[in-house]
């Protein structure tokens, strides 16, 4: 009966076809519930494109700084693995460290937040990292 329903003989004139709502439509497409993400971060970010190097006990892994703030930043890495949640990030071009906190991780990208700032030429060890 449903397939008699969708052939285009069932209804020969155009006049005598039921008409189909909008949303009965979509839900006959099966489309699933639509996100909206909402932005939660604090500060804006501006997109940049800055070679970084993440640094912590026992290694470092070279990144790309993709977007960046006050508060955090977006970094791409070869791979997530083997990254710590608390880090050293160092943009030398800036002479700036940044200790941060993950946030989330995506394949090949991290969102990192500030957990402190200094300048390169500060003491380069974490305050949580003291004792």
């Amino acid at each position: 009966m449903r397939d008699k329903f969708w052939q285009t003989d069932a209804f020969p004139s155009s006049q005598n076809r039921p008409r189909v709502s909008p949303t009965r439509f979509i839900d006959f497409l099966e489309f699933g519930p639509i996100n909206i993400s909402v932005d939660k971060r604090s500060a804006q970010r501006e997109q940049v494109l800055k070679a970084g190097m993440i640094e912590f006990p026992g290694g470092a892994f070279s990144c790309m700084v993709r977007n960046l703030s006050a508060t955090g930043a977006a970094l791409d890495v070869p791979g997530t693995i083997g990254i710590p949640d608390h880090f050293t990030l160092v943009i030398q071009t800036e002479g700036s460290r940044f200790f941060c906190h993950s946030v989330w991780r995506k394949d090949r990208r991290i969102g990192v937040t500030f957990s402190y700032l200094q300048q390169a030429s500060a003491s380069t060890t974490p305050p949580d990292l003291l004792g």
